[in-house]
Protein backbone atom coordinates (compact mmCIF):
# COMPACT_ATOMS: atom_id res chain seq x y z
CA UNK A 1 0.00 0.00 0.00
CA UNK A 2 1.75 3.12 -0.84
CA UNK A 3 0.23 5.70 1.94
CA UNK A 4 2.26 8.72 0.27
CA UNK A 5 -0.55 9.13 -2.08
CA UNK A 6 -3.03 11.31 -1.82
CA UNK A 7 -6.27 10.97 -1.14
CA UNK A 8 -9.15 10.01 -3.72
CA UNK A 9 -11.81 13.03 -3.20
CA UNK A 10 -15.30 11.76 -3.11
CA UNK A 11 -17.37 13.07 -5.85
CA UNK A 12 -19.78 15.80 -4.93
CA UNK A 13 -23.65 14.46 -4.90
CA UNK A 14 -24.87 15.92 -8.74
CA UNK A 15 -21.35 14.59 -10.37
CA UNK A 16 -21.97 11.43 -8.44
CA UNK A 17 -25.70 11.37 -9.81
CA UNK A 18 -24.83 12.27 -13.00
CA UNK A 19 -21.87 9.20 -13.25
CA UNK A 20 -24.02 6.60 -12.47
CA UNK A 21 -27.06 7.95 -14.63
CA UNK A 22 -24.17 7.68 -17.43
CA UNK A 23 -23.46 4.21 -15.92
CA UNK A 24 -27.09 3.20 -16.05
CA UNK A 25 -27.65 4.29 -19.48
CA UNK A 26 -24.52 2.21 -20.92
CA UNK A 27 -25.20 -1.09 -19.57
CA UNK A 28 -28.95 -0.38 -20.48
CA UNK A 29 -27.78 0.02 -24.34
CA UNK A 30 -25.48 -2.99 -24.61
CA UNK A 31 -28.24 -5.16 -23.02
CA UNK A 32 -30.45 -3.88 -25.52
CA UNK A 33 -28.49 -3.87 -28.44
CA UNK A 34 -26.30 -7.29 -27.52
CA UNK A 35 -29.08 -9.41 -25.33
CA UNK A 36 -26.67 -12.51 -24.89
CA UNK A 37 -24.11 -10.02 -23.54
CA UNK A 38 -22.76 -11.11 -19.99
CA UNK A 39 -21.48 -8.63 -18.04
CA UNK A 40 -18.99 -9.90 -15.66
CA UNK A 41 -16.64 -7.01 -14.71
CA UNK A 42 -19.56 -4.94 -12.78
CA UNK A 43 -17.32 -4.90 -10.06
CA UNK A 44 -15.85 -1.37 -10.75
CA UNK A 45 -18.79 -0.28 -10.98
CA UNK A 46 -20.31 -1.05 -8.13
CA UNK A 47 -17.26 -0.18 -5.75
CA UNK A 48 -17.19 3.09 -7.78
CA UNK A 49 -16.94 6.38 -5.71
CA UNK A 50 -20.11 7.84 -7.13
CA UNK A 51 -22.01 4.17 -6.93
CA UNK A 52 -21.54 3.76 -3.29
CA UNK A 53 -22.11 7.39 -2.68
CA UNK A 54 -25.86 7.42 -4.32
CA UNK A 55 -26.85 4.27 -3.09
Amino acid sequence: MNNDAPPIPWPGIMTAERRVLDHQLKLHQWARNEPERRFSDVFNLICDRATLLVA
